[in-house]
């Protein structure tokens, strides 16, 4: 019997927003179409963080605010 836990509004917010998983991979745990997924994060008002998708597929991690606060002084 298949769990129907991505029909938990909680849960799917947890899975989103605490463990930073992407609909895709949530219909990948619950082998269902990522377009039920999407399906739920409509019908619960899930706003779908897009930035997650870019900074997982990315090929080379860095720290985008390094420079943000620059701590040496000045010559």
């Amino acid at each position: 019997m298949k769990s129907k836990l991505y029909q938990d509004e909680n849960y799917l917010r947890y899975l989103h927003y605490e463990l930073h998983m992407l609909p895709s991979e949530i219909a990948k745990m619950f082998d269902v179409s990522q377009s039920l997924i999407h399906h739920y994060f409509r019908k619960f008002g899930i706003e779908y963080d897009k930035t997650l998708s870019n900074l997982k597929h990315r090929k080379y991690q860095c720290d985008h605010y390094y420079f943000n606060v620059i701590d040496t002084p000045t010559q």
